[in-house]
């Protein structure tokens, strides 16, 4: 995110933004030590001109000398420029009347799973064909997630009449087809928003609740 912002806004970062804020930025930015986000820091840090000399910690020098100085020098690393993606789009399937919220793809039996507004969820072939549609009793889809190695499906169901509760909605995926395993209403919640499936365990998962 920062990467981006320095990219789109660099005029209104270095004009705008007092002196003092940059320079905490900096020294927070010299924490950032993961190798996936090497390329990111040396971006930001050669468009920010931080990269001549070493910002200044807010730590005492006894303790810099203890955490930085005797640490090895990381390995070189030579920025390469930033190239977008060149995103194609491929086909377009027919099936729902509403907004989709989720698509989700089950690489065990190598098909897309889409639901939305309409309450409908419908499984696709990889060439747009509709293999199941099933309709979502009292609820419909703001997010889903697959675990296919335990072939089930994680709905966050948006209630679609006054008397039930947002809800976390299972089905079991097979090759026949999927089927209601269970519901899970929350109560005194105003939106669960998003759900995520633990791999290796059966019907265990983490969702995202807001309280009324």
């Amino acid at each position: 995110m920062l990467g981006k912002t320095v990219e789109l806004c660099l005029n209104l970062l270095t004009d705008k933004c007092e002196p003092q804020k940059l320079q905490e930025l900096r020294v927070v930015l010299q924490t950032v030590n993961e190798e996936a986000f090497r390329y990111d820091v040396n971006y930001i840090e050669e468009n920010m001109n931080w990269k001549t000399t070493t910002a200044p910690s807010s730590s005492k020098p006894s303790d810099r000398a203890n955490e930085h100085y005797n640490k090895p020098a990381p390995p070189p690393f030579i920025s390469q420029p930033f190239v977008p993606a060149n995103l194609v789009g491929q086909n377009s399937f027919s099936g729902h009347n509403q907004t989709i919220f989720a698509i989700c793809y089950d690489d065990a039996r190598d098909q897309v799973v889409s639901s939305g507004k309409d309450g409908q969820v419908i499984v696709w072939s990889k060439e747009g064909k509709q293999r199941e549609r099933v309709n979502i009793q009292r609820h419909y889809a703001c997010s889903m997630d697959i675990n296919s190695r335990q072939k089930s499906l994680f709905i966050c169901g948006v209630p679609k009449d006054t008397h039930a509760q947002p809800a976390i909605i299972c089905y079991s995926l097979h090759d026949e087809g999927i089927t209601l395993r269970g519901t899970l209403e929350k109560e005194n919640t105003k939106l669960i928003s998003c759900v995520k499936s633990l791999i290796h365990d059966t019907g265990n998962f983490f969702c995202d609740r807001r309280n009324k």
